[in-house]
């Protein structure tokens, strides 16, 4: 989904063309190599498009959201109910995700991350 000239999720393209993979395998691979359950494993591999992975994982749907979640609005704060009409039709309805339940029950994304230094 694109929002002026941020694409969302695009963290996962810009790290495969430099790096050739994506922060999501590399989990995924790690998981693997540490005997993780394959439920976990699964949900990391297709975490970065698991509206494609056939059969859904819904684990990695969670995690494909989570991760949105705390990377939408860090560079320009936005409001629960425009973060959540930031999120891919397609992944809401797959989970499902009620919109307005979301948006009503979400932190300001602010509280996503804790950049702070003790």
């Amino acid at each position: 989904m694109q929002d002026g000239d941020i694409l969302y999720g695009g963290r996962w393209e810009r790290e495969k063309r430099l790096l050739g993979f994506s922060g999501a395998q590399l989990t995924a691979a790690l998981a693997r190599r540490w005997r993780f359950p394959d439920s976990i494993v699964r949900a990391l591999e297709t975490a970065e498009d698991p509206v494609a992975a056939v059969p859904f994982c819904r684990l990695g749907g969670i995690v494909h959201v989570a991760m949105l979640l705390a990377e939408i609005g860090l560079e320009e704060p936005k409001s629960p109910a425009d973060t959540i009409a930031s999120l891919r039709e397609e992944i809401k309805r797959a989970l499902p995700l009620d919109s307005d339940w979301l948006a009503e029950h979400l932190p300001p994304v602010a509280d996503f991350v804790d950049v702070s230094v003790r």
